[in-house]
Formats: C-alpha cells, sequence, structure tokens
C-alpha cells in the first residue's frame, strides 16, 4: 500500500454483520502499518458519524462529488 486511505459506500439496502445493528453506511480502511489508521482516521471518522446532519446528507447524496463534499 502507498498511503494510507479508506472509502466509503452508502447501501440501497442495510445489511446486518454478526453481532451488531444494521449498516447503511459501510467504512473500509486502508494503512499502511496497523497504527496508521487508528492515528489518522478513526477521530475524523466518528466525528462524522456523531453528526446527523451530515449523516442523513450523505445518505441522501446520489453522486459521488456531493459525498466528497460532505467529506
Amino acid at each position: 500500500m502507498k498511503r494510507n486511505c479508506f472509502s466509503l459506500v452508502v447501501l440501497d439496502k442495510p445489511i446486518q454483520f454478526a453481532g451488531s445493528d444494521r449498516a447503511d453506511i459501510v467504512i473500509m480502511f486502508g494503512a499502511q502499518d496497523s497504527n496508521a489508521h487508528i492515528e489518522e482516521g478513526i477521530r475524523a471518522i466518528v466525528a462524522l458519524l456523531d453528526n446527523n446532519e451530515t449523516m442523513a446528507r450523505l445518505r441522501a447524496a446520489s453522486t459521488r462529488e456531493e459525498v466528497i463534499a460532505l467529506l
């Protein structure tokens, strides 16, 4: 992996992971080492997930550009 990254997917139909609530937004991390994703990404993602208005706007976004603008 050349650099740290993440992917955010907004699903049309929520899915359920084993032992968890249903999810309609899935976030995946790619990290150069085992700690990089924690240091660089988790805090920002948690802040995003805590904002109900931003989450509603993510769910309503219909283009990649709209999602990027929200992030």
